[in-house]
C-alpha cells in the first residue's frame, strides 16, 4: 500500500490529463449537422435565418423565402469540439512535466466532487454535401462523440492513491463513472412550400426527411465498484453494451431508422421569423440483435483475481442495462428564433431552443442565445454570439468573405457547459448562398 500512495503522488501533471481523458468519455448534438459556419458564429441562433443550404439542417421553411438563393452549396465543412471540467486544460498548463502539488490536488477535488465528477467530451462532424436547388435541399453527414464522466471516488483515487486526501489507507466507492461512443451518419432531403408571397409579407412551410444509420456504440456505467485498503482488494463492476467491433462492414451497420423535422418561416418588414421541431418523427434505434453484453465485473485481492469480461447476446443483459438503449437515442427538438434587420448592414438574431427529453445524443437539453453580423464593408460580414445553455454558455466569433458567388466563413465557440469548458472550430467553403 505504501508503494501505491507513492505512485500516485508522483504523477505528473500531464499524465494526469491523460487519465482523466480516459476516464470520461458520447454526445451526438442531432443526427444532421450544421454545415454553416456562419451559424456557428451566430451563437447557433440561426433557426429564423437560415436561408440556401443552411435550411436543411436548421429550418427547411427557409427554403421557399423570398431571400433564399437559387441555388447554394458547401463541400466537406467540418466541426471538431471538446471539452473537460470541471478541471480544464488550462489548469494542467503550469504544471506541465512536473509533479502537481498535494493542496492543488485537494482543490481540483474540491472542484470534482461539488460538480459531481469530472466530465469530458470530444468529437467532430463531418457533412460531406450540403446542396441546395431552388426549394429542395439534400445533405449527407457523419457525427462522432466520445463523452463520459469520472466519479468523485474514481477522482480522489487516481489523484492520491489509496492513501486518499487524508494520507490513511481507505476504502473508496467508485460509483458515478460512465462512458458512452457513438458514431452516426444521416442523409436529408428537404423540401420548402411558399403559401404566402407579396410584396410586404412571406411566409412558408417546410419538411426534411432523414435517414439515419448507427455505426458503432459503446456504452459503460458503473454499477458498484468498490476499491478496499485493509485487506487490499479491489471489485469492479463496470457492465458494457456495445456494437460489434469486427471488420466486417456490415458491422458499421448496427441501427437506424426515419427521421422528420417540419420548419415554418414569417417574413414581414425588417422582421423574420421561424419555427422548428426536429425528430418531429422519429424511428430510429440501435438494433439489439447487433449488440454485445460484457457484465465487466472483476474481483482482486490478495489470494486471488477472477474476471467476468466476456461479451454475450445483448438479450443477456439485466433489465436495467437494456433500458439504458433509451438514452442513446434521439431527441425530438422544439425550436423558435427571430430576425431583425437593423440597417442594411447590420443582422440581430435570437433562438430558444429545447430538447423534449434527455438524451446523450441530444446535444445541450436547453439554449437561449442572441446574434448579430455587422458587414462594415459588402464583402466581409463579422459575426458573434452568445447563449446561456444547460449548465453553461456558449460564446462566438466568425468571419466571412464574399467574393462574387464564393462564400467563405470561418467560426469558433467557446463552450463551458455541463461537460466542461471546451472549444468548438469551423471553416465552411460554399457557392452561391451563405
Amino acid at each position: 500500500m505504501r508503494m501505491i500512495k507513492s505512485l500516485h503522488r508522483r504523477i505528473p501533471g500531464s499524465a494526469l490529463v491523460l487519465m482523466l481523458l480516459a476516464g470520461g468519455a458520447a454526445e451526438l448534438d442531432a443526427q444532421l449537422t450544421n454545415a454553416s459556419a456562419a451559424a456557428l458564429g451566430l451563437g447557433e441562433n440561426h433557426t429564423a435565418g437560415a436561408r440556401g443550404f443552411s435550411a436543411i439542417a436548421w429550418n427547411p421553411a427557409g427554403l421557399a423565402m423570398p431571400d433564399t438563393p437559387g441555388g447554394s452549396f458547401a463541400l466537406l465543412p467540418v466541426q471538431l469540439v471538446g471539452g473537460l471540467g470541471p478541471i480544464g486544460l488550462a489548469d494542467f498548463k503550469d504544471f506541465e512535466g512536473t509533479i502537481v502539488p498535494e493542496q492543488t490536488k485537494s482543490q481540483w477535488y474540491e472542484r470534482i466532487a461539488a460538480a459531481g465528477g469530472e466530465q469530458g467530451v470530444a468529437g467532430g462532424d463531418v457533412t460531406y454535401l450540403a446542396l441546395q436547388w431552388g426549394r429542395v435541399g439534400v445533405q449527407a453527414s457523419s457525427t462522432a462523440r466520445v463523452a463520459g464522466v469520472l466519479g468523485p471516488g474514481a477522482a480522489e483515487l487516481l489523484l492520491f492513491g489509496n492513501a486518499g486526501r487524508t494520507g490513511q489507507a481507505g476504502d473508496f466507492v467508485l460509483a458515478g463513472s460512465s462512458f458512452d461512443v457513438a458514431a452516426v451518419s444521416t442523409g436529408a432531403i428537404s423540401y420548402g412550400h411558399p403559401v404566402i408571397r407579396d410584396a410586404e409579407r412571406a411566409l412558408s412551410l417546410g419538411v426534411t426527411l432523414k435517414r439515419s444509420v448507427g455505426h458503432v456504440l459503446v456504452s459503460g456505467r458503473d454499477a458498484g465498484s468498490e476499491f478496499g485498503s485493509d485487506p487490499l482488494a479491489v471489485s469492479l463492476d463496470f457492465p458494457i453494451i456495445h456494437s460489434d467491433t469486427t471488420q466486417d462492414a456490415s458491422a458499421l451497420d448496427s441501427g437506424g431508422g426515419i427521421s422528420l423535422d417540419v420548419g415554418a418561416a414569417w417574413e414581414s418588414g425588417s422582421l423574420t421569423a421561424g419555427v422548428a421541431v426536429r425528430n418531429l418523427v422519429d424511428t430510429f434505434a440501435w438494433d439489439e440483435d447487433d449488440l454485445f453484453f460484457r457484465p465487466g465485473v472483476a474481483e482482486a485481492d490478495d489470494d486471488d483475481v477472477t474476471t467476468d469480461v466476456d461479451a454475450r447476446p445483448f438479450s443477456s443483459a439485466p433489465q436495467e442495462v437494456r433500458d439504458r438503449l433509451d438514452d442513446l437515442g434521439f431527441s425530438p427538438v422544439v425550436a423558435v428564433g427571430l430576425g431583425y434587420r437593423v440597417s442594411p448592414r447590420l443582422l440581430v438574431t435570437g433562438d430558444v431552443r429545447r430538447n423534449l427529453r434527455e438524451s446523450v445524443l441530444a446535444g445541450p437539453q436547453s439554449h437561449v442565445g442572441l446574434g448579430a453580423e455587422l458587414a462594415p464593408l459588402d464583402w466581409l460580414p463579422l459575426r458573434a454570439g452568445a447563449a446561456l445553455v444547460t449548465g453553461g454558455h456558449l460564446l462566438s466569433a466568425g468571419v466571412g468573405l464574399r467574393l462574387g458567388p464564393v462564400r467563405l466563413a470561418a467560426s469558433a465557440a467557446r463552450t463551458d457547459g455541463e461537460f466542461g469548458a471546451g472549444s468548438v472550430m469551423m471553416f465552411t467553403l460554399s457557392g452561391g448562398g451563405f
